[in-house]
């Protein structure tokens, strides 16, 4: 045990000096207070700022703005039905300068759009229920996780935002890893399907009715 010891000692000196070869990386706060439940939070690099959706005691949950030059916290807009942790999920257009983020997030999201200069914001796609957004610059679609009746499907959001095409989805309990079990969607179909059960494994046909 003496042995095993005097070696641990060494590993975490050694540890220790190579630490101190470089200088720990400066940090400060962006605000001067708590923000509670934060979302993921999207870069404007243009102006550098951060726009975030935030719930904190004595606040409805709103998208904010936080300069990373320093100053107050700008309140963009209400966020209608927030979720209690992530509060609401975000996606940035720098090109077309519009956050896209969602709604009723605790019932069937919306799909909303708001324009950060003026604080003005409009609903793309009523009971989309997409989550967990993301921003393609390549072709400026918008990507999401779609879930309806248990099932999680990957889709795909191209302007003007109000449709949405099916990629990819996961039957009841599948994994990523278990190949086998996903079943690739052709693209297209939109949202005149959106109430149809989506398809699922052979496998996993037995005790799912596909009622809501």
């Amino acid at each position: 045990m003496a042995g095993l010891g005097e070696f641990e000692r060494r590993f975490q000196h050694a540890n220790l000096d190579s630490i101190r070869l470089h200088p720990v990386t400066p940090a400060r706060d962006l605000t001067a207070r708590a923000l509670g439940s934060v979302s993921r939070p999207c870069l404007d690099s243009l102006t550098r700022t951060l726009y975030v959706a935030v719930q904190y005691p004595g606040q409805v949950g709103h998208i904010a703005a936080l300069p990373l030059d320093g100053g107050p916290i700008r309140k963009l807009h209400d966020v209608k039905g927030p979720a209690l942790y992530f509060v609401s999920s975000l996606a940035w257009d720098p090109e077309g300068r519009t956050l896209f983020y969602t709604a009723d997030n605790d019932g069937w999201r919306d799909l909303c759009a708001l324009d950060p200069a003026t604080g003005k914001s409009r609903v793309l796609m009523r009971d989309a229920r997409v989550g967990d957004l993301a921003f393609d610059r390549t072709d400026r679609t918008l990507w999401g996780v779609r879930h309806f009746n248990g099932i999680s499907t990957v889709v795909q959001i191209p302007p003007p935002y109000t449709d949405y095409r099916r990629v990819l989805s996961l039957s009841y309990g599948a994994r990523l890893l278990r190949s086998r079990r996903l079943r690739r969607w052709p693209m297209g179909g939109g949202l005149g399907g959106r109430d149809r059960r989506p398809p699922f494994a052979a496998s996993d046909a037995q005790g799912h009715s596909g009622r809501r």
